[in-house]
Order: C-alpha cells, then structure tokens, then sequence
C-alpha cells in the first residue's frame, strides 16, 4: 500500500545551520543546492523513503519587499527532484514555496514556524497524509511531532549535528542525518 507523504522544510533553521557547518570547512556533497541566508536543499531529502510524496513545502522569510519575496519564491518553485518511485502523475517533484517577509536579516520570524504547525496539523488531521518529513533540529517542534504522532501519523525528522536539540532524534519515529546527505564524509 502506498504511504502518502509530505515534507516540511524549516529553511531558515537549515540555512543557517548549514551555513554554520560550511564556516568550519565542511565539504558539500554534489548537488547541493545554496543560496547565502536564503535557502539550502539536496534532491536526496526526496529519495529518503519510496513514499507516495504529495508535496515539499519549503518555509522561509526573506528581507525586501514584494519583488523580492516573488522573486525568492520563482527559485525556489523551479527546484526539481525526482522520485523513487514514480507517483501515477508525475516522475519528479518540485518544491513548494512559502515565503514570508521579515523586517531584518538578523531576525527570525515566528511565521516560518507557525505556518510550518498549521499545515502539518491541518494534513494530520484531515487524514490526507500518512507521513511527515519535517526537517528541522528546532525543539520548539517537539510538541507538534508528539501530537502528529498521536494522530497514529509516522514522524520523519531530519536536521544537522549543528544546533540539533538533543531531544529530536529521540522523539521521532525515524532521525534522518542530514549532515550525510549535504556534506562529504571528512
């Protein structure tokens, strides 16, 4: 049977604790995909399991005005990934942007994470999904994937060494290393 999946990126905590590994001369692998303070993805995340993968939302904030929030979201839709297992539509993925506006680069916003527990709430509860992939290695995340996981959905995390709250590989139902999937082994 197939098991219908989607993911959810958290982009501002994995660019920048991408970022963070890149500045102690970590080596990307091939393939990684990496724009400065804006986004970092690897079609790989995609191949993590042969799941009937509905879509890959990918959340983040952006400094400028509405040009350049469009134009981030543009590059970020045009990212493609293939599947495993080719779905009955499609062969490929692609990405799924959302992109909120942010006052500085130095801030954070509260709205990547909020609407990141919206949607994986609303899918949870609305039973039209089986699986998440939420990669992040924020701990504010726990109690959202305790609840999805009530809900009898099987919870995928994935996130870098760097910044990893110690209590996320233990609270999921599977850790994904992303260190593995974006970095040569050194």
């Amino acid at each position: 049977m197939s098991r219908r999946a989607m993911i959810f990126v958290d982009g501002e905590n994995l660019v920048y604790r991408y970022q963070a590994m890149r500045a102690e001369d970590r080596v990307p692998r091939d393939g990684v995909l990496h724009k400065e303070d804006a986004y970092v993805w690897h079609p790989d995340i995609a191949r993590f399991r042969a799941w009937d993968l509905i879509r890959t939302g990918y959340y983040t904030s952006q400094v400028g005005d509405e040009n350049k929030i469009y134009e981030m979201e543009l590059e970020l839709s045009s990212v493609r990934y293939k599947f495993i297992r080719p779905s009955r539509l499609r062969d490929y993925g692609f990405i799924v942007p959302r992109v909120f506006k942010k006052p500085s680069a130095s801030q954070k916003v509260a709205s990547v994470d909020i609407n990141i527990c919206i949607d994986a709430m609303r899918h949870s509860y609305s039973d039209t999904i089986d699986e998440i992939l939420l990669l992040t290695g924020d701990g504010d995340y726990i109690p959202l994937i305790q609840d999805i996981m009530r809900r009898g959905k099987i919870v995928y995390v994935g996130a870098f060494s760097s910044g990893l709250n110690p209590a996320i590989p233990k609270t999921a139902d599977e850790f994904l290393d992303l260190d593995a999937v974006f970095f040569d082994r050194s």
